[in-house]
């Protein structure tokens, strides 16, 4: 008998299935919402972890014939809800559970959108569509007055200054091309990250409209940042949500702003700021590694002429 694995490619929220129930339901019928369902369900109850599937027990489970199966598992591909893939050495599925079309995806994709109209006509997808419309208010006569994290949580600045200047002193590495999320740790911080650190940044990375570079570089601003030397995935998500918020989301913009950070504090506290904020992508050569006989101070003066050194 085939082995079978079970992997949900990216979270799926309580708005995804309820677009599910309402637009593709009519498309795969309630055999094929059963099964993606249940799939779902087993997969967030083991904790988003991929899981093996005794396939026969699952469709008996459910009453589910092989050949309704089959049928069912074709459309649930053919609309891009399921993968399936095959390992003719090891005799092993690999099912991939998709999320379905946002709104205005769905309404861009001319096949799919006429199959759902054919099924429930098309005054009906009209009206579901007006359902989940939003209503929008425009932020162009608004202020954003809201707190930030580190005007609410200030740091003993002093004891960070010197864990900076130790984690300087242990930097070795340069950067050519962007690095994925667990590279990019393990350069930075010399040591394998936590999986649950690299599963929730690239979590939020698939969720979010923020390149890999852009989230390298917030990453290593909450690496310097933290006096501990770890990174917090909630300090993480805190500082890019606020970016995110505020349609800030180049990285050559997010190193500004992360720049105004460490000014803040500097003009808080009155204390000298690192100079050093790396780069995650920098196609020039750089050497970083430091020599122990004449260790460089690579901290601002009271000019401050910017936290990010270019090269």
């Amino acid at each position: 008998m085939s082995r079978v694995k079970i992997e949900v490619t990216r979270e799926i929220s309580s708005l995804d299935l309820e677009i599910i129930n309402d637009f593709y339901l009519p498309i795969i019928g309630t055999i094929g919402y059963a099964i993606y369902l249940n799939l779902y369900k087993r997969f967030k109850k083991g904790y988003f972890q991929i899981f093996n599937l005794d396939l026969d027990a699952f469709l008996n489970k459910l009453n589910i014939k092989q050949n309704e199966w089959e049928e069912t598992r074709n459309v649930l591909e053919a609309i891009s809800l399921f993968q399936t893939y095959y390992n003719e050495d090891k005799d092993e599925y690999l099912f991939l559970l998709q999320k379905p079309l946002d709104i205005s995806d769905l309404l861009g994709n001319s096949l799919l959108k006429s199959k759902i109209q054919e099924k429930i006509s098309e005054a009906d997808f009209e009206e579901l569509i007006n359902r989940y419309k939003k209503e929008f208010i425009s932020k162009d006569r608004f202020k954003n007055i809201s707190k930030k994290f580190y005007e609410i949580f200030p740091y003993d600045l002093k004891k960070e200054e010197f864990i900076i200047e130790q984690k300087e002193e242990k930097s070795t590495f340069s950067y050519k091309n962007v690095l994925n999320t667990e590279d990019f740790l393990k350069q930075l911080t010399q040591k394998d990250p936590k999986p649950s650190l690299v599963k929730g940044v690239n979590l939020f990375l698939e969720n979010n409209d923020l390149s890999q570079e852009a989230i390298n570089t917030i990453l290593n601003f909450c690496y310097l940042a933290n006096s501990n030397s770890s990174i917090s995935l909630a300090y993480f998500k805190k500082i890019a949500k606020d970016l995110i918020d505020k349609k800030v989301i180049l990285p050559d913009e997010i190193k500004s702003e992360l720049r105004e950070v460490l000014e803040y504090k500097k003009q808080q506290k009155q204390v000298n700021i690192l100079n050093d904020f790396i780069s995650p992508q920098d196609n020039s050569n750089i050497d970083l590694s430091f020599d122990n006989t004449n260790k460089k101070r690579k901290i601002l003066n009271n000019n401050f002429k910017g936290l990010i050194d270019e090269k």
